[in-house]
């Protein structure tokens, strides 16, 4: 069975308030929802995964801290980090345990960030190219029109959020492989020590694409999959796509590259979820990452085909939420990106297991952020607007301006201020709220 971690040649990373500790190369695991926020004083610390998993251990046991052994540490983390030899983590063990020492640093709520402590991003979803080899009929970017940047300026941008101290990028699209600077690109990333990893519509990817990938080192690939039945993928993306995706899939899984089958959720698919998740572990996948349909691009003018009903939500979460319990594959359920949960949790009663563990409203413009083909910024890749543009104007000047955009979007009105999870949901996904020009999220259950 494989581990619920992806492996990277990363650098450990902790960030005191903008700057960046990473004094030794290492193998570590990378979680989209990993990265962990703590604070001492006025002081914000910001630490990635393997790094707050080491912390929970210390701070468990911090009032028999000479009774833990690093012997012990490196037998719990190698149940957590796949392929990482001992000798690595017990050198890496040492350096954490003293930066945490020396720090004396403490863990706090994360709901307490509301606009972000950092000039900086800690993640970016690069939107590398809007070309496209497919006609996608839920595409958000389908209709988006822009001046594509050249090669020598997406390096350039490159360059710059290498030297920014940001943790991680993913490559999307439009299809990233359309384009043939992306292994450039990518490659200057890995050189800053950037956790850089891609997701695809899966028809592109051949033995030549699969070396470079290895080479690079990415820390995953996601690969589109709508369904367990060929036709509903099909439907949706055209012939034979079905089985080039898997086909990827299969390929990269036996390369032993961590893979993630990405599932976007809508009216199409919403009934076959056990389905689909017993489909991904035939496939060996490492996560299946799963999301809900966004109504924008050709997905908009496809609203009707794609978008579930606010109860059509809640019953897919059910479904999801009972389909996480089996471990023999890990599910990204998204509970860090998807605001929602935070009332479905409410619902259950169990608020109390997400509040302190995700950022309220969700990381858009808080602690991520979306680059486009043409350089633009904005809080998401579904979000309509430009907060500003990297060719002219630096990551941080941009993304102090996104604060103000976060202070906007955080304001309740309509059914959410009498919500018991106002304060952890703020209404829900900004994009559909802005998409669909509504007060909250439309895929909201809660009555007025």
């Amino acid at each position: 069975m494989r581990k619920n971690s992806t492996i990277s040649d990363s650098k450990l990373k902790v960030r005191i308030n903008d700057k960046l500790i990473q004094d030794y190369e290492a193998g570590y695991a990378n979680d989209s929802e990993g990265a962990m926020f703590l604070k001492k004083g006025s002081e914000i610390f910001e630490i990635n995964y393997v790094a707050s998993k080491i912390w929970l251990l210390l701070n468990k046991y911090k009032n028999q801290k000479n009774d833990l052994k690093n012997e012990d540490i490196v037998d719990y983390l190698s149940n957590i980090v796949e392929g990482v030899s001992e000798q690595v983590l017990s050198s890496d063990i040492e350096f954490i345990i003293s930066k945490f020492n020396e720090l004396e640093i403490h863990p706090f709520n994360n709901e307490n960030i509301q606009i972000n402590n950092f000039n900086t991003p800690n993640s970016i979803a690069w939107n590398y190219t809007y070309k496209c080899n497919l006609n996608c009929k839920h595409c958000y970017s389908r209709k988006l029109i822009y001046t594509e940047m050249e090669k020598d300026f997406k390096i350039k941008i490159a360059e710059a959020i290498g030297q920014s101290n940001i943790f991680s990028v993913d490559f999307g699209g439009g299809e990233p492989f359309m384009d043939n600077s992306l292994f450039e690109t990518a490659a200057i990333l890995k050189n800053y020590g950037v956790d850089i990893s891609l997701t695809t519509n899966g028809t592109l990817v051949n033995d030549s694409t699969i070396s470079e990938i290895k080479r690079i080192k990415f820390s995953a690939i996601g690969v589109s999959i709508d369904s367990d039945q060929e036709d509903i993928q099909n439907a949706i993306r055209g012939e034979n796509v079905f089985k080039k995706a898997v086909k990827t899939i299969r390929k990269l899984v036996k390369e032993d590259i961590f893979t993630e089958a990405i599932t976007t959720i809508s009216k199409l698919n919403a009934n076959r979820l056990e389905n689909i998740h017993k489909f991904c572990k035939e496939l060996g996948v490492s996560v299946w990452r799963v999301q809900l349909f966004r109504p924008m691009g050709l997905g908009y003018q496809n609203i009707n085909k794609f978008m579930l009903s606010a109860d059509e939500v809640k019953k897919a979460f059910t479904v999801l939420y009972n389909l996480f319990q089996d471990n023999s594959i890990k599910i990204d359920l998204g509970i860090g990106s998807e605001p929602l949960w935070h009332l479905f949790f409410s619902d259950l009663k169990l608020e109390n297991k997400i509040q302190s563990t995700y950022l309220k409203g969700g990381p858009c413009g808080k602690i991520s952020c979306c680059i486009r083909p043409n350089g633009d910024v904005s809080p998401c890749a579904y979000v309509p607007m430009s907060i500003g543009n990297m060719l002219k104007s630096s990551l941080e000047l941009i993304w102090n301006e996104m604060r103000n955009w976060v202070v906007h979007n955080d304001i309740l009105s309509g059914k959410c201020l009498s919500c018991p999870v106002n304060k952890s949901c703020l209404g829900g996904c900004k994009a559909n709220r802005i998409l669909l020009n509504e007060k909250y999220d439309i895929y909201c259950w809660k009555n007025e």
